[in-house]
């Protein structure tokens, strides 16, 4: 009796053996090789990429025709209401000449602040970037 079970299950064993053999599906020839190419080209990638942030593109001449477009608005403004209440004469005075002097003047010191606030951004986010590490490497 335990004789007929060993061979029954020895010919259990060698048919499953032949079912996995002919049904397992076979891998592609190229499969170890574009394994490789990936595990190759991630490790290409995290050796020799740190995390630089978008540069952020200033645009220096859209401030400046912003702050000093307005600048002249305002001028024409001041100059507009002036000639229209006082006339043609105050627009040659000196009380009207001081007042644009000192408009321009405002707005001057508004545009080199906010270059002077640019400036400073960019160099604290160049400080707080991380450095590359030598040894690391």
């Amino acid at each position: 009796m335990e004789d007929k079970n060993k061979k029954n299950k020895l010919l259990e064993d060698e048919l499953m053996r032949e079912l996995v053999r002919y049904g397992k599906t076979s891998a592609p020839e190229n499969l170890e090789y574009r394994i490789m190419q990936q595990i190759q080209t991630e490790q290409a990638l995290k050796r020799g990429q740190e995390y630089v942030p978008p540069k952020k593109k200033e645009n220096i001449w859209g401030e400046f025709k912003t702050i000093f477009g307005i600048m002249y608005a305002v001028l024409a403004a001041i100059a507009a209401g002036a000639f229209f209440i006082s006339g043609k004469d105050f627009l040659l005075s000196s009380q009207f000449w001081n007042t644009v002097i000192v408009v321009a003047s405002v707005f001057s010191i508004f545009w080199m602040i906010t270059r002077l606030d640019s400036y400073l951004r960019g160099k604290k986010e160049k400080k707080l970037l991380p450095k590359r590490d030598k040894a690391g490497e």
